[in-house]
């Protein structure tokens, strides 16, 4: 492939409604975008709105492989256990070998947010020099998904003679990535004062707009509002949440909450070098600073969570019990 040609990517929604224009396809736009975000090398999208079946998608999964050259196709839809979710089916009519790794990993990770999601049926696999990857129907899965299983995909396009694929997560972006995320993760922590008597009932106190616009909110808003910030910036991001319990809650939001076990503390996961890492933005450098506690840092490369001891020897934050990482926000669950 010549240096300036682009990188044809194959993007397939598979739904009878979508095609037939009784509602707007937001899957497809969902996977252009975080390749917008993520992928440095130029590329272009061909994509294709079928309907449920065999026949209809294994037929545009051949043309997008054979006749467009796609070196990677993403398809949405059509992997439940529903008579007309038949896109594995179709994937493996379509492939000469399976990747089932690809499958395997996003059920992995998936089930971190529904236990549903044992009920998903994707696959992945390789027609010629091309790598076809199944993905979910609902725009945040869809991102989920893709954080989880992209950092091996530039690999696997390179040993199927496919040509690589550049992205911001590769080695070559970690040190620039690195040091984008520590300037987002102190911005976010102190810019955005911590505050525990806003309205929980309230979604803009939740959403990273929100949280921007007021300038003060409680953990899970600051969590939200660095997830939104990585992403600007191409590095993959999630919120994660845990229970846990506060040694040192104040009187005043004790008497509030008439308990120092706060559920759904939120805390921020960054996909950085190749792995997870966790950093937790919720206090900012002034209330610790009247608390009389140490400030969180984040280097990037480590966990970064709440310390069980403050530095008078006292215990802080107990963490009694993990709810996992999410995509969005659960607002409804929360």
């Amino acid at each position: 492939m010549a240096i300036s040609e682009s990188v044809a990517v194959g993007i397939v929604t598979v739904s009878d409604r979508a095609s037939s224009g009784v509602y707007e396809d937001n899957s497809g736009p969902a996977i252009e975008q975080f390749l917008q975000e993520v992928v440095t090398t130029p590329w272009r999208a061909i994509k294709r709105l079928v309907p449920d079946g065999v026949e209809s998608v294994r037929n545009a999964l051949i043309d997008l492989a054979d006749r467009e050259r796609c070196a990677l196709v993403f398809t949405t839809g059509g992997t439940g256990p529903a008579p007309r979710d038949l896109t594995p089916e179709a994937t493996v009519a379509a492939c000469t070998r399976m990747m089932p790794g690809f499958g395997e990993l996003m059920r992995m990770e998936s089930l971190k947010q529904v236990p549903t999601a044992i009920l998903s049926r994707q696959t992945a696999g390789i027609r010629g020099a091309t790598l076809i990857v199944n993905l979910p129907g609902r725009p945040s899965s869809i991102r989920f998904t893709l954080q989880a299983v992209f950092p091996a995909i530039p690999y696997c396009l390179d040993l199927i003679g496919a040509g690589r694929i550049e992205a911001k997560q590769n080695a070559d972006d970690t040190g620039d990535q690195r040091a984008a995320a520590l300037r987002i993760y102190a911005a976010v922590r102190d810019g955005i004062a911590y505050d525990p008597y806003v309205n929980f009932a309230d979604p803009a106190n939740y959403r990273a707009s929100g949280v921007l616009a007021s300038g003060r909110t409680f953990c899970i808003g600051k969590s939200s509002l660095l997830a939104a910030c990585a992403r600007a910036i191409g590095i993959p991001a999630r919120v994660g949440f845990a229970d846990v319990r506060n040694h040192l809650t104040s009187p005043r939001l004790y008497e509030k909450i008439k308990t120092d076990i706060f559920t759904w503390h939120s805390y921020t996961e960054l996909f950085l070098s190749g792995r997870w890492v966790k950093a937790t933005p919720a206090f900012d450098r002034a209330l610790c600073e009247r608390a009389g506690i140490k400030p969180l840092e984040f280097d990037g490369e480590t966990d970064s969570l709440f310390q069980p001891f403050d530095p008078a020897g006292r215990r802080h934050m107990e963490y009694l019990k993990d709810r996992g990482a999410f995509a969005d926000v659960p607002f409804e669950t929360i």
